[in-house]
C-alpha cells in the first residue's frame, strides 16, 4: 500500500486558492506603508518570511496590525496561526509556498454570502482570496 500523494505538492499547492495579480498588489490592498519584515521572529516558527503593517482599512474606528507571512504548507500555517490566536486570514499559493495575511483583531462584518469576515482583510477578495476565522489543523 503506497500512502504517497498522486498530486506532487507543487502541483496540489498550485490550484490552491487561485487568485489573480502579484503579493506586491496584495499587499498594497490591505498595509499601510511601510511593511516592517520582521527577521528571526519566533512567534510563527514555521513560516519561511514574515513581515507586519499597520491596516489600511479603519473600520467603525478601529484598526489592526496585519501579519504577512509565507509557508511552505498549509499544515503549518494552520498550527502557527492558531497557536498565537489569529481569528482572521487569507491565504494563496505563489510559487510552491503559501502567501497569508493574518489579523489577531476580532472586528468582524457580515459578507456577501452570510459569514462573518474581517473587514481588514476584505480588499484581498478583489483578487480572488477567501477570508477565513478561526484557524487550526483538520
Amino acid at each position: 500500500m503506497s500512502w504517497r500523494n498522486a498530486i506532487p505538492v507543487d502541483q496540489e499547492l498550485r490550484n490552491l486558492n487561485r487568485v489573480s495579480q502579484w503579493p506586491r498588489e496584495w499587499v498594497d490592498s490591505v498595509c499601510e506603508q511601510p511593511l516592517q519584515q520582521l527577521r528571526n521572529y519566533k512567534r510563527l516558527p514555521n513560516a519561511t518570511y514574515t513581515a507586519s503593517c499597520r491596516s489600511l482599512v479603519k473600520y467603525a474606528g478601529d484598526d489592526s496590525y496585519l501579519m504577512v507571512a509565507r509557508y511552505p504548507n498549509e499544515y503549518l500555517m494552520q498550527i502557527d496561526l492558531s497557536n498565537e490566536g489569529y481569528t482572521f486570514y487569507s491565504f494563496a499559493s505563489y510559487y510552491g509556498q503559501l502567501f497569508v495575511v493574518a489579523t489577531v483583531t476580532e472586528t468582524s462584518v457580515t459578507d456577501s454570502n452570510g459569514f462573518g469576515v474581517s473587514p481588514f482583510l476584505q480588499p484581498l477578495e478583489q483578487f480572488g482570496f477567501n477570508v477565513y476565522s478561526d484557524p487550526g489543523p483538520p
